[in-house]
Formats: structure tokens, sequence, C-alpha cells
């Protein structure tokens, strides 16, 4: 049994989850730690409107990131780009813009001559990438030398957003502080893994329980998520629904028209992100395809007739949300299968089953049917295509709530779905730290090929 948590761990849990990103969470990342590099070594020596004589100075720029950070940056459009792409031109990007204020945010600050320096070919090979240890997890260390031998370098390490470190001329300075973008950044606490396993060692119904003890006024990020997530969606129907082939379906709020009403939003807001436009977006579990996926199925599914008045959306969410920083902390922030479908949905079917007042074996039943239609569906890094399969997840995961309160689900124990909590966690714990670890050798190897075979790095080339 869950021994209670305080509410302000669950709050904190809850609050660490979500941060405001525009573009891509991995290139971002890859981005912040050239921002700090660059902070550690160029203040003195060129201001950042003058792009390329700040880039003369260089000799050269040493990267070294994990290979899923690799898989999932490589072909993710950056925004204010025109739909360029690749690791390298995040380094860059990130040097010249240079500011380490704003987070996952920072491709806000692209500005037309930033593009135009680190586009160039002289420019780009300056940047040297190196793979580090598949085990070391999420990681990006950018080391930049100057042509007169000094260096600096920063790490990135554990969350998207984490500093871990930062170094000048030899002289390293332990951060391990999240860049959220918001004036609070938050230290990493030590006893947070420790915390998340308590909270996962009990039921459903239990953390839902835990949850409901939370206040309006103690879950205002879950609030922003739904404002953020939803107007991208919302723009796009508006704006460049068309043009990607994405019309509306007619609103409805019957069984058949609601899944396939989110899916079409879900795929739709996906695609502006992947595609690079310059939208700001809720991330969940350390990516924003997570958090679309989420909120935006949470969102429709409410809409169900069975949703039961004394359970509110906004208790739902956190709930899922908690649901989804309790899985991460099992299977890693980035993984080997698809987590923006398959664990977006498992949480969002949960959530959906106790709106509907489901009971423990409801919601269980919900997450495995999810796990079983969705359990194969494997991650070959962020690219505009991601709307296929988060569109697929917010679908399914909205009919598994339906069939799992109709008791007309699968068995829980046939397959990869169990009849716990604590064996479904097993489950997905083993399927992504032991069962695919040929996967990411492999896709890292099909993507370097392309690599290779394109313009460097596969800047603007066409995947």
């Amino acid at each position: 049994m869950i021994q209670s948590p305080d509410v302000s761990f669950l709050r904190r849990m809850i609050r660490d989850a979500l941060v405001a990103t525009v573009g891509c969470t991995d290139p971002s990342a890859i981005a912040l730690s050239a921002a700090h590099a660059g902070s550690a070594v160029f203040d003195a020596y060129a201001p950042r409107e003058d792009a390329q004589t700040m880039l003369d100075l260089i000799a050269r720029i040493d990267v070294r990131i994990d290979p899923k950070l690799f898989k999932n940056a490589q072909y993710a459009r950056i925004p204010n780009t025109q739909g360029l792409y690749g690791v390298d031109l995040a380094i860059l990007l990130g040097l010249l813009i240079g500011s380490t204020d704003f987070g996952l945010q920072l491709f806000q600050l692209v500005r037309p001559n930033l593009l135009a320096c680190a586009g160039r070919q002289e420019n780009r090979a300056l940047v040297h990438i190196r793979m580090a240890e598949p085990e070391i997890g999420l990681y990006c260390e950018t080391r930049i030398t100057l042509q007169d031998g000094k260096s600096g370098a920063a790490c990135i390490r554990g969350h998207h957003n984490t500093i871990a470190w930062v170094e000048e001329d030899g002289k390293r300075t332990v951060h391990n502080h999240a860049c959220s973008g918001f004036p609070d950044q938050l230290p990493v606490r030590e006893d947070y893994p420790a915390d998340t396993e308590r909270l996962s060692m009990g039921t459903l119904e239990e953390l839902a329980m835990q949850v409901m003890a939370l206040s309006d006024v103690d879950l205002p990020e879950i609030h922003a998520a739904f404002a953020m997530n939803r107007k991208v969606w919302m723009d796009g129907e508006v704006g460049s629904g068309a043009t990607y082939g994405l019309s509306r379906f007619p609103d409805s709020n019957n069984l058949v028209t609601i899944p396939l009403i989110s899916r079409q939003a879900v795929a739709l807001a996906t695609y502006r992100r992947m595609a690079g436009e310059p939208v700001e977006v809720m991330a969940c579990g350390g990516s924003g395809n997570h958090g679309l996926t989420f909120f935006l199925t949470v969102m429709h599914g409410w809409a169900l007739p069975g949703i039961v008045a004394e359970r509110s959306l906004f208790h739902g969410a956190a709930f899922g949300v908690a649901l989804i920083a309790i899985m991460k902390e099992r299977t890693g922030i980035i993984t080997s299968l698809c987590g923006c479908s398959l664990t977006s949905a498992l949480a969002a079917s949960a959530s959906l089953a106790w709106g509907m007042g489901g009971a423990e074996r409801d919601m269980l039943r919900a997450m495995n049917i999810v796990l079983l239609s969705l359990g194969g569906i494997v991650c070959d890094g962020a690219k505009p295509a991601c709307a296929y399969k988060t569109g697929l997840g917010s679908q399914v995961a909205i009919e598994a709530a339906c069939m799992a309160r109709q008791a007309s689900g699968m068995d829980s124990g046939e397959g990869l779905g169990f009849r716990s909590f604590t064996g479904l966690l097993h489950v997905l714990e083993e399927l992504h730290t032991h069962g695919m670890t040929s996967f990411e050798h492999t896709m890292g190897t099909l993507l370097m090929e392309k690599v290779h075979a394109g313009s460097p790095q596969g800047i603007g080339s066409t995947p």
C-alpha cells in the first residue's frame, strides 16, 4: 500500500513532469547544452549579434551524445528555420542564440542572420559528433575549443532541461538544476526516484486518491497545459490543417466519433510541432508529443457520455501526469518503444477509465488493452510522421477506456498484459531496458548511414 506521500511531493512530481517548449525537446536540449558551453567561454570574446566573428574564433566543437537523443534529434524540424534539421544545426543555433534563460523555448530566438551563419558548410564542419555509451541515459556534452586554446563545456544529463555541469578552462562547476524557462529554477532532488518508487508500489486507486487531495490551486500547470496544447490544435484547424491533409471530423459526443476527432486533433497538433512551426507546447514526461497526445486525448475523452460529474477533468489529468512520471522513472525519458503513443495512451486510458467511475480493475483493463494494441510500436526518431503514431495512440486510449468500462476488454493476463499495476510497470521496464537493447544500435546505424549519404549531418536534406 502507498504510504501516503505528502501533498507537496505529488505536487512537485506533477510540476516537474510539465515543461513549456518551443520545438522538439531533443534538439532543444542539445542547443541548450551549446548555449551554456558558449556562455562559459564567449562573453569576453564576441557579442552574439556578430555571429560569424564569434564562430571564426572557434577551432572545433566536440559533441558527445547518447544514441537515443541523437536518434530523436536528427530529423526533428527546428522552429524558425523553414523546416531545416540536424544535430549540428541545433548545436550552432544554441551557441549563437547564447541565452540560457529560455530553457527549452530558446528556438523562439532564432533570427535570419543566425540561421544563415549556422547553415554555412564551413561552420557546420566545426561540429564533431560522437556517441556516448548507450547505458549512460539522456546525455549531451558540448565542448567548445577556441583558436587560442581556451575552452568551455556544458552537459545536459538525466532530463532535457537539467544542466549537470558547466566547465570553463578545465574548471567544472556542478549545477544540477532544471532550466525551465521560468525564474524559479529547481534543483534536482536526489530522493526523487525513491519517492516516485514509493508511489509505484501501490494501486492505481490509491494514487488517484492521493491526487484528489490536491486542490485546483495546486494544479496551475495542468490548467496551462490544456490551454496551451488545445491552442496548437485549434490554430491548426483554421491554419495549416488543410495543408497537411488533416480535415476536421464533425463534432459529436458519441462513442464512435470522439476517438476519431481526438485522433485527428492529436495528429494535426503533432504534425505542426514536428514540421517546425514555432508553437508553444506543454511537454509531459520529457516530450512535447507526449503532452499533446495525453492532454488532447483526455480533453476529448472527457466529453464521453459516461464521465462522472464528481471526477474533474483537472484531477483526471493530474492523475495521468503522475502515471507518466512513474512510468518514465522505469523506462527512461527517451525510449526504444514509442512513448508518445504508448506511454501517453496508457496514462490517458487510465485517466478516462477513472473519470467514468472506474475502479482498479477497469483502469488496469484499459491500460492492458492499450499495451496489447500498441506495445510493438518502436521509436524511430522524432519527425513529422510521428503524427501517425500519436493520433493512433489517442484513438486507442479512448476506445480502451470505453471497452474496459463495458467489461469487454481482453484478458488482462494475456501476452504483455498484467493483472496488477506493479506487474504492468515491471513489463514496461523489462521491455525497455532488456527487450529492445539491440534496436537502438540498429536504429543509430541506419540513421548515420542516411546522414553520411546526404548533406553534412542531414541539414536541409530530404529524409
